[in-house]
């Protein structure tokens, strides 16, 4: 109790009795308010006024744009200026700076994202969107391997929502939901060609064109990046070898975009070849190279067909491609004079339709009543190896070994849900939001998922929200139908697991200040853990639990007359085991962001941001000391507008070549070592 009334003191000090800059409340066309008005500051151009007065919008949390104050969640929107600002390379480096976020990586390179002291080594239990179209695949049900490797520079901005958001968007939607919205040819207005070099022989190269013609919208990119990574010393891995880390990442970003009045067409594609980090066995490599990709095609219409009834009705194909082709271990070990090298693939492509009706009732109601229908597959799976992986002997070359020793079955799953939510203006300073959906899946039946929330909005600056939640995981197709592995055993009968989420949120935003303080508890049950199993194998099974409660603080203050935006937040979060009463592993209970955004004279921007994160315990049984906690500073320095039409920027991360390392199971008597400083200049040019 006394850190929580620490926690509200500080917020209130920060915040203080700001000027009021944001004038009055305005309504969208929606019937939403927007803050507005407001009167330019020397020094300041008319593109910052409009970024300081308008407070974000996002549909993410009720499927409708609203203000982040009014959404019923504890949302954060990241734009385009500050993604730009702050030197993002990737997804994962605007995630870093969310609160409640954290950004690691594991053994095999793949970046894992925790929110609330909740993470699994593929994501699954983060729903991912790119313009609302779903990237999760089926074989891991996180999202995509490419996805976290996607071009920033095309990004309007990042919708965020930490909590449960099954009621809406069904599985995986489990303790956060992220919406990717990409620039419209309106945004876009032209050309423009950015490319930039950097360390590690990092390069990326950008092309963006977009217009908008009367009713027609269009808009192409087209984004290039390579870089052979940093080569970073492991003294051992876990058959006692040493040598350097191989990373390097070969990425193509390619996406259209055209609108015609009420209908619209949305395709992407992105492919990703890379190396294996440390590896799948945990042993050092230099012959692994990972390729996949991932495409998305979605063809929406949407029309009001009264005043008060909107009809959106949309078709998509979305699907993934793996190639892998693995050294499990390296030449000479043990039996295996050329190593062990396998070879895996497989396609996976989704199917579905989705309607929804939007009713405005009475003036007071904002029904949302949708359906869904799609079927998701896995196929053509192909193992090619040079070591029979039923007996472990060698086979003396690669061979095709599909027919008798594949590595997961072809499996197809067809789901269909139905939603309905009302969002109720009961006072003009009450909502409430009641929502609940229903899944069925043809492999493992049906669960139904409700939230309720309630937004309080008092004294014109100060919010209250009271949220509960309920969310799934669907088990993924590798838990269920992988085969032939000699150290995982898939499991047809897992069911879903379960979280319940109780928040609440006390808000403030007054002109140029706004800050936010929530308290959250999840209760996670049913969860799929690894149970060893005579044959040293492990098995997953629904007898897992976990609970996690924690505080956010989040702070923000806008100085107009010096152009400058000073941010902080700060997590704190305790994670236990309900089985065991033991903390969770690898999560830390401390983490923040201190930052600064300052725009010097009208054609200078620099930003600063130190990200700060405590230590974390290890497993039970591991003898390790706890891994160390770290603080990493970046920044970036934007020139704008020197001439007509060019931006240069030079960015820094980490910028005091800070050594740290992100925590590895035992089976390795170190922890997998990260980049040190990392610095690269680009230039962009508007046609």
């Amino acid at each position: 109790m006394k850190r929580k009334a620490i926690l509200v003191v500080l917020l209130c000090v920060f915040l203080g009795e700001a000027p009021l800059f944001a004038g009055e409340m305005q309504s969208t066309e929606e019937g939403l308010p927007v803050a507005g008005g407001g009167g330019g500051k020397a020094g300041i151009d008319e593109e910052e006024m409009l970024f300081f007065e308008q407070e974000a919008q996002l549909s993410l949390a009720t499927k409708r744009l609203q203000t982040v104050r009014e959404a019923p969640a504890v949302a954060t929107v990241i734009t385009e200026r500050q993604i730009r600002n702050m030197g993002a390379r990737d997804l994962a480096d605007i995630l870093r700076q969310v609160p409640g976020f954290g950004v690691t990586v594991n053994n095999f390179g793949k970046t894992e994202i925790e929110i609330r002291g909740t993470k699994t080594p593929h994501n699954a239990r983060v729903l991912v969107l790119i313009d609302g179209i779903r990237a999760n695949d089926n074989f891991t049900t996180g999202p995509g391997w490419p996805i976290l490797h996607m071009s920033v520079d095309n990004i309007k901005q990042v919708e965020i929502i930490r909590g449960p958001g099954s009621a809406l968007y069904g599985s995986n939607a489990f303790i956060g939901v992220i919406n990717v919205v990409t620039k419209q040819g309106e945004e876009i207005d032209g050309v423009i060609v950015s490319g930039g070099r950097g360390t590690f022989d990092t390069g990326r190269y950008n092309v963006q064109a977009g217009k908008r013609f009367g009713d027609l919208d269009v808009a192409f990119f087209i984004d290039y990046a390579t870089t052979d990574g940093p080569k970073l010393r492991v003294e051992q891995d876990a058959i006692g070898r040493s040598g350097t880390t191989d990373y390097f990442v070969n990425t193509l970003d390619t996406g259209f975009k055209v609108a015609y009045k009420d209908l619209s067409l949305n395709t992407r594609l992105i492919r990703v070849e890379r190396g294996p980090y440390l590896g799948f066995s945990d042993a050092l490599n230099d012959e692994t190279e990972l390729d996949f990709s991932h495409y998305l095609s979605e063809l929406a219409y949407q029309r009001r067909l009264t005043d008060n009834v909107k009809l959106t009705a949309k078709g998509y194909v979305t699907g993934s491609v793996m190639n892998m082709n693995l050294e499990l271990l390296p030449e000479g070990t043990g039996p295996y004079a050329d190593g062990w090298v396998s070879a895996l693939s497989d396609k996976e492509q989704n199917r579905g339709v989705e309607l929804q009706l939007d009713f405005r009732w009475a003036d007071t109601h904002q029904l949302t009543a949708g359906a869904m229908v799609e079927q998701r597959q896995l196929y053509d799976p192909k193992h090619l190896s040079n070591v029979n992986p039923l007996t472990g002997a060698p086979l003396g070359s690669v061979q095709d070994i599909s027919d008798f020793a594949n590595w997961i079955l072809s499996k197809n799953r067809d789901v269909w849900a139905v939603y309905l939510q009302d969002d109720w203006r009961v006072t003009n300073y009450l909502n409430l939001v009641l929502g609940v959906r229903h899944d069925r899946y043809s492999d493992f039946g049906g669960t139904t998922n409700p939230r309720a929330a309630a937004v309080v909005q008092f004294a014109q600056t100060w919010d209250v929200k009271l949220m509960y939640g309920r969310a799934f995981s669907s088990p993924s197709f590798g838990e269920l139908y992988l085969v032939n592995n000699p150290t995982i055993i898939a499991n047809p009968e897992l069911e879903p697991d379960f979280i319940q989420t109780y928040e609440a949120s006390l808000g403030y935003w007054k002109g140029g200040a706004q800050g936010r303080i929530s308290y959250f508890q999840t209760d996670i049950d049913n969860e799929v853990v690894p149970v060893v199993q005579p044959s040293g194998a492990s098995k997953n099974f629904n007898r897992g639990g976990t609970a996690v409660h924690g505080i956010e603080v989040e702070m923000r203050k806008q100085i107009f007359r010096l152009g400058t935006e000073v941010y902080g937040n700060y997590t704190y979060q305790k994670a236990e085991n309900t089985v065991t009463d033991q903390r969770l592993a690898d999560i830390a209970a401390h983490k923040g962001n201190v930052g600064v955004d300052l725009s010097l004279f009208k054609h200078l921007n620099v930003n600063a941001n130190l990200f700060m994160s405590g230590k974390k315990p290890r497993a039970p049984g591991d003898p390790r000391k706890d891994a160390p906690g770290y603080a990493l500073l970046d920044l970036t320095v934007i020139a704008r507008e020197f001439n007509k039409g060019l931006e240069l920027r030079g960015s820094v991360h980490n910028l005091l070549d800070k050594e740290y390392a992100d925590p590895l199971p035992p089976t390795v008597p170190g922890d997998l070592p990260r980049e040190g400083r990392h610095v690269m200049v680009e230039a962009l040019y508007r046609f």
